[in-house]
């Protein structure tokens, strides 16, 4: 038959044409009636890409999903591993939580001013103190404070190097141990622990950076964090920074204190210089002439003056004396912000408010410490208790002597009223003199009021203790935490999940929106404009190739979407199909050939004669697929010419398949001449449907040439491995050689398979099939 195919004249076709097709000169067949509808604008042409709308809708993307569900299951099932792995490999981590509030009051005397807190509540006020409390110079001196530098959790430096460490480990054999001390250079091995300055640096940065400081707008509460791998070293650490803070604010205090106090020690002796000169200037004045006149001569003005003084003197002492009396009276009413004049207090007072303040620095430390009904807390407590009693007391003593005093100079202030009054009434004075010396008695007078003022102010200074207690205090310590922060294990692992799956589900639809692989019908339709004829499976390993499952199952999916596929071809060209059908692809390892065996199958069961020709010379393939299921050739002559093919009977299909022989040389030359217009020439005498399995378009120029002795021609392309614009050239050069392009083919598909392009088989059912049987016996 192979020499027949070549030698013979063309015979006529058992089967005639369709009642109005006519056949043309011998090359393609049907010129008018098949090639002209398969041209026509049916759907069988490429068009633009631009006909097809663009878009993303929610059933293609629940659709691309669901055919990717095994991919985006494992995607899940690992982030969930690797999130409960990470769990369990994670250090512990627990957080601690310290309190401190800043008071923000002030005092009344101005050059005290600078002891008191200067903030005020502003929104940015404890911000600006939560900066302060982890700055530079706080958090290093609670790294000097727990002595960190020696603390292997904060310096890594004490720690051996890893590989010291894995050599310790128990479970390393003593072989691999020593092999790897010999081997491993020194440096690896040798332990160089350091407490330099750059470790304290870098300490303090690290202590800096991992601490947590917030406090709300308007407040000045802060709340002081930090996180570690130990519960007690995080409350240790807060703690410790709370109190540097607490002691620097002291500090501070305190050296302003000494400032303030330096410059009330200046300012006094500045009015004591200028009083001295104006008691001078004033006694000067007086005796300057006689200017008090008396029934019994001349009085001199000083010795009114004296009188004058001393009761402006006694008035300035009985002031004093009922200031005295109104601080120790709110002393004893227990406001906290009287302070008593040094000239009052007793030595015993002094030593009962030292007693006090060492007491109740003891019960503020053993509070840290012990609960409230501790022995020693109670014991601190009643000291304390019995302190303020004495202090009480001993305030009141001083208050009785205080008033007997205010009698004393009552009584003096009478007597010196009335020896004034009769001076002034039996003296009269020059208006001139007069004046000067009231000029010069007011000044000594400011000037003294202003002497005592100051002098009143530094003895404040030097006695209450008050004026160096620190603004900021511990409100609540921290404590050590039982219990770890972060995510838990549950967490951790369907958080895992769940971004694996987004990923997954990402990479899916990055590869189908943004790639350029061809996916499914609609990204063929977009890219070439062309109709997808059917949409093939990808099959298992079990259960082979296309050619494989249409034997193995007349009924499935395969069988039934090749049966469509033939269908439509045979519809679109109004009943009279294409004869010679050339199948290719854009690029190799589309399924091609199998593609071909398949189909020739399906058409040998719908009652054709089919061919398939083996057009990739190249890479030939067909006699492999087929493998041992090939007869020997169906006819052979003797002599004459040899041929570089053979035609065999595929056994399990009954088509013919055109093979290459082994090592045959298939010039391009053949595809031109003469002899392979006379094969298919005859060809399409003695079969219905010759299929030609052609190379690769964009790979060489061979599946042009086949295509010229073609009536049609199909497209194949593959998910994920197909090119789209790969495709869409293809599809342009084919068009361009003249040959109709029937549509696409879109192979190994992921199930599911879509609907439209698919079918689903029809197979009769067990029971069906048991009622027959039982009827035809």
């Amino acid at each position: 038959m192979n020499r027949d195919l070549e030698a013979s004249e063309p015979r006529e076709r058992p089967i005639q044409p369709a009642p109005g097709a006519t056949w043309a000169g011998g090359r393609r067949g049907p010129a008018s009636g098949a090639a002209s509808s398969l041209g026509s604008s049916d759907g069988f042409a490429p068009e633009l890409a631009s006909r097809v709308p663009q878009g993303v809708g929610l059933r293609d993307l629940v659709r691309l999903l669901g055919r990717r569900k095994l991919l985006l299951a494992l995607a899940a099932g690992l982030g969930l591993a690797l999130g409960l792995a990470y769990a369990e490999l994670r250090p512990a981590s627990y957080a601690a939580e310290g309190l401190l509030v800043i008071d923000t009051g002030r005092l009344a005397i101005p050059e005290l001013s600078p002891l008191a807190s200067g903030r005020t509540v502003e929104p940015w006020g404890g911000r600006s103190e939560a900066r302060i409390l982890t700055a530079r110079e706080t958090v290093a001196a609670a790294v000097d404070a727990l002595d960190l530098v020696d603390h292997p959790a904060f310096n890594p430096t004490l720690d051996p190097p890893p590989l010291a460490r894995l050599l310790g480990a128990a479970w390393l054999p003593e072989p691999v141990a020593g092999l790897i001390r010999d081997r491993a250079p020194e440096a690896w091995l040798q332990h160089r622990p350091a407490h330099g300055p750059a470790e304290r640096a870098a300490i303090i940065e690290r202590l800096q950076n991992r601490l947590e400081v917030w406090s709300e707008e308007r407040s000045y509460a802060i709340t002081l964090g930090y996180r570690a791998p130990s519960a007690e070293l995080a409350a240790t650490v807060v703690n410790a920074v709370m109190a540097a803070y607490v002691e620097r604010d002291r500090a501070a205090k305190q050296a302003n204190l000494a400032e303030a106090r330096a410059e009330l020690e200046r300012r006094l002796a500045e009015i004591g210089s200028e009083l001295a000169a104006a008691r001078q200037r004033l006694a000067a004045e007086e005796g300057r002439s006689e200017l008090v006149l008396g029934e019994g001569g001349t009085i001199r003005a000083r010795n009114l003056d004296a009188l004058l003084g001393e009761a402006q003197a006694l008035r300035i002492e009985q002031e004093r004396v009922r200031a005295d009396l109104d601080r120790v009276g709110a002393a004893l009413e227990g406001r906290a912000e009287v302070v008593l004049r040094g000239a009052i207090v007793t030595p015993t007072l002094t030593q009962l408010w030292s007693d006090l303040a060492a007491t109740s620095r003891d019960l503020a430390e053993a509070r840290q410490t012990l609960g409230p009904l501790h022995p020693t807390i109670q014991a601190l407590e009643a000291k304390r208790d019995g302190l303020e009693r004495e202090i009480a007391v001993e305030v009141r003593s001083i208050a009785g002597g205080l008033e007997r005093e205010a009698q004393l100079l009552d009584q003096r202030a009478a007597r010196l009223d009335q020896l004034i009054e009769d001076a002034e009434r039996r003296a009269g004075a020059s208006a001139e003199g007069r004046v000067g010396i009231d000029l010069a008695r007011q000044e000594v007078l400011s000037l003294q009021s202003l002497h005592d003022l100051y002098r009143e102010r530094l003895e404040q200074t030097l006695v209450s203790p008050a004026l160096i207690t620190a603004d900021a205090r511990v409100v609540s310590a921290a404590e050590p935490s039982f219990r770890p922060t972060g995510p838990g294990r549950t967490m951790l692992g369907g958080l895992g999940g769940l971004l694996g799956l987004v990923l997954a589900a990402a990479v899916v639809v990055g590869r189908r929106w943004l790639g350029e692989r061809v996916l499914d019908p609609a990204d063929i339709r977009r890219s070439t404009g062309l109709p997808v004829l059917g949409v093939l499976p990808i099959l298992s390993r079990r259960t082979g190739s296309l050619a494989a499952a249409v034997n193995a199952d007349p009924d499935g999916t395969v069988s039934e979407t090749l049966r469509a596929v033939l269908a439509g071809i045979r519809a679109a060209s109004h009943g009279v199909p294409p004869q010679i059908l050339l199948v290719t692809s854009g690029s190799a390892g589309d399924g091609k050939t199998s593609f071909c065996l398949a189909t020739a199958r399906v058409a040998v069961r719908e009652g054709l004669r089919c061919l398939v020709v083996e057009g990739d010379h190249k890479r030939p393939a067909l006699r492999r697929t087929l493998g041992g299921h090939a007869e020997a050739p169906a006819e052979a002559r003797p002599g004459g010419k040899p041929l570089p093919y053979t035609i065999v009977v595929d056994k399990l299909g009954g088509a013919h398949v055109l093979v290459a022989e082994s090592g045959a040389d298939l010039a391009p030359s053949l595809l031109r001449s003469e002899r392979l217009k006379l094969l298919f020439a005859n060809a399409r005498s003695f079969y219905d449907l010759v299929i030609i399995d052609a190379p690769p378009i964009l790979a060489t120029a061979d599946a042009l040439l086949l295509a010229e002795h073609a009536d049609a021609a199909l497209l194949l392309a593959a998910v994920g491995r197909t090119d789209a614009q790969g495709l869409a050239t293809s599809a342009s050069r084919l068009v361009q050689s003249g040959c109709p392009l029937a549509g696409v083919i879109l192979n190994r598909c992921p199930a599911p398979l879509p609907r439209t392009h698919s079918f689903a088989g029809y197979a009769p059912s067990a029971r069906t099939r048991t009622r027959t049987s039982l009827l035809a016996t």
